[in-house]
């Protein structure tokens, strides 16, 4: 079993990739698993609406969330950039942009150093183009397990975790966000 100090060394400060069709659950659980000031960036013109008051089902408080729209990806870097800068900021989210490309990547993590915060970055796909990125994921659905998403390290620049060698079960229980994380390993025996 994964434990919340494993997950949180491997979100340490700097900017995270996430991606996948269950990536908006993986924000969550993070924001679940940190009660800090969290930033959340959507553009403007997205058709999926977060509405902060859906959140209170999964037991969240939405006074800690400061719910942000952008006009454009220019915007949007430059308010997540300055957001982890400040240090008041414990974790920024941000939808709908384009995946860092690797100056804008450096910069992001050079300002998250320096306010000692991170960021997911939640992307439509997967990207192969070279950043920075402290870390990569991929976040899906397992097949014919309700409520089982699988979760897979692809990257990750913290040493002493082996980059695409790392996958766990994320267990979303009665959809209150209750979250336990299992290794791939003994899901699979509990399958057979």
């Amino acid at each position: 079993m994964i434990k919340k100090d494993t997950l949180n060394n491997l979100l340490s400060t700097g900017y995270h990739e996430v991606f996948g069709e269950f990536g908006f659950y993986f924000a969550l659980q993070q924001i679940v698993n940190n009660q800090l000031n969290i930033i959340w960036l959507k553009a403007i013109n997205c058709s999926n609406v977060l509405h902060p008051n859906s959140l209170a089902a999964y037991q969240l408080n939405i006074q800690n969330i400061t719910f942000i729209t952008y006009q454009n990806e220019q915007d949007a870097y430059w308010i997540l950039e300055e957001t982890l800068r400040s240090g008041a900021v414990g974790l920024t989210i941000i939808e709908g942009v384009k995946q860092p490309n690797l100056l804008q990547s450096r910069r992001l993590n050079m300002a998250a150093q320096k306010g000692k915060s991170k960021a997911l970055i939640l992307l439509n796909g997967m990207s192969k183009n070279a950043n920075s990125a402290m870390s990569r994921w991929q976040i899906d659905i397992l097949d014919k397990q309700p409520n089982q998403y699988q979760i897979k390290l692809l990257r990750s620049r913290n040493k002493g975790f082996i980059s695409g060698k790392e996958n766990w079960i994320m267990d979303n229980k009665n959809e209150k966000l209750h979250i336990d994380f299992l290794s791939t390993s003994r899901a699979e025996c509990a399958r057979a």
